[in-house]
């Protein structure tokens, strides 16, 4: 699960504590949600199918992908065989009993984790922490930077940060703003972060400085090497490892 879709957080804690390799790794998680024994009373293994308690699961395929038929619409019509499906189409599909899209996801047999924590000890004192939680209610990324002259906060999403400046004479001691860099999005995907590797290529290219936030091999290196200790530690049941 990390590697698949966390590995870019890793990388961005690596860039911002560049200079300062992890020392240690320590990391818990497992299969907790999504397991037979947490699925609604009567459930069925096929949404569509044979699943009374169907209408009032969360995770309904009825009511995720026919009754709002935007949301998801990339991921579980792109291989269907069907260019923009109608919704007789769609029930059709989900309707498949080997359709992977709506089995029960309690009984689907999930072997990576739903959920995640790792502990990381750096070099020069500092700790970094990732939570993934693939329970929750809405998906998203959020991030907390603490220095010792402030901190930010920001969401991927809303494209927003929170920047706080520890400030004695103020009231409350502390001065902040809000940045919203929206505006340098233009709605890319991965927070522009695609074109903005391609520029950077693109300048390497032409001999010209790269972008302040491009990274070198061994950048990610870190953040990936990251990613198996945690997993390393986990199967240990939390035991701390060295990087």
């Amino acid at each position: 699960m990390l590697l698949s879709k966390c590995s870019h957080d890793l990388d961005i804690m690596a860039w911002l504590m560049k200079g300062n390799l992890p020392k240690t790794v320590a990391s818990v998680g497992s299969v907790f949600q999504f397991i037979p024994e947490m699925a609604p009373e009567n459930a069925g293994t096929h949404c569509l199918n044979n699943c009374p308690a169907e209408r009032s699961c969360a995770y309904s395929a009825k009511r995720l992908y026919i009754e709002n038929p935007q949301r998801w619409a990339n991921n579980i019509w792109h291989d269907s065989g069907v260019s923009q499906p109608t919704a007789e189409e769609k029930i059709r599909l989900l309707s498949e009993a080997d359709n992977p899209y709506s089995r029960c996801v309690y009984r689907c047999g999930l072997k990576i984790v739903d959920h995640q924590s790792i502990l990381i000890a750096f070099s020069d004192g500092a700790t970094g922490t990732f939570s993934m939680n693939g329970g929750a209610a809405a998906s998203g990324r959020n991030i907390h930077i603490t220095g010792t002259k402030g901190e930010i906060i920001g969401n991927f999403e809303s494209q927003q940060f929170s920047v706080r400046l520890i400030k004695p004479e103020h009231p409350g001691g502390q001065l902040s703003r809000i940045v919203d860099v929206s505006a340098d999005q233009l709605g890319n995907p991965h927070g522009n972060g695609d074109q903005a590797v391609v520029q950077d290529f693109f300048s390497l290219l032409r001999g010209e400085a790269a972008s302040f936030c491009c990274t070198t091999l061994a950048d990610s290196m870190v953040g990936h090497r990251l990613v198996f200790l945690a997993e390393e530690s986990r199967e240990k049941g939390g035991e701390s490892v060295r990087y």
